[in-house]
């Protein structure tokens, strides 16, 4: 049975307490709110989809600072805006959108603070990548790992490049929720699965 909090502040506190179910309303009753500013700047549903997931990762991270907070929509509306300005620096840098949904895909992007070797992130990876569908493991292995345009991807596969899109962009969060599992311990599971979530309410 859920648990109805009286007020932000008393969800605040389950949440900085460490209760996924709070995390869970938490997430419920703000990501539209950020997902809409993502939009608004970015102008790309997938980018906008990853800060959401993003920002709701760092304020997980960080739970133990919320009881201290007094006005919850204001940081949050900060953190995503801090957010979505460091992608769009990311997203400068890399020349275009496309290139950079593509090839940005990073523990420390997911994790900053996460200090592991490159042998355990390969070892961990190749976990996730085995328990992907078999075409979004293709379409990963081909783009991430080999360096295959979309379009080079969608011709050895004989689909569109959409489809290449569509495959790639699922296989990113099945294996970040894998890896944020993996390197935050299995209590962060459900976590990652909230996160996850997100693109399968829209």
């Amino acid at each position: 049975m859920s648990i109805v909090y009286k007020n932000e502040s008393d969800l605040l506190r389950a949440v900085s307490s460490g209760n996924e179910e709070a995390f869970a309303g938490l997430f419920t009753l703000y990501k539209d709110k950020v997902y809409a500013i993502a939009l608004r700047m970015t102008e790309s549903q997938m980018q906008a989809e990853d800060i959401v997931q993003d920002v709701f990762l760092r304020i997980w991270l960080r739970r133990d600072t919320l009881s201290e907070l007094s006005h919850f929509k204001s940081y949050l509306y900060t953190a995503t805006r801090n957010h979505v300005y460091n992608a769009l620096k990311k997203i400068a840098m890399n020349d275009k959108l496309g290139e950079y949904l593509e090839n940005s895909f990073h523990i420390e992007d997911i994790l900053p603070d996460t200090k592991i070797t490159e042998r355990e992130y390969r070892r961990f990876l190749q976990q996730a990548l085995d328990q992907l569908p078999e075409r979004q493991r293709q379409v990963f292995i081909l783009i991430k790992q080999q360096g295959q345009k979309r379009e080079e991807a969608a011709a050895l596969l004989k689909v569109s490049p959409e489809t290449v899109k569509y495959h790639l962009a699922q296989a990113n969060r099945s294996v970040r929720a894998f890896l944020i599992s993996r390197f935050l311990g299995d209590s962060a599971l459900m976590v990652a699965m909230v996160l996850i979530g997100t693109h399968g309410s829209r």
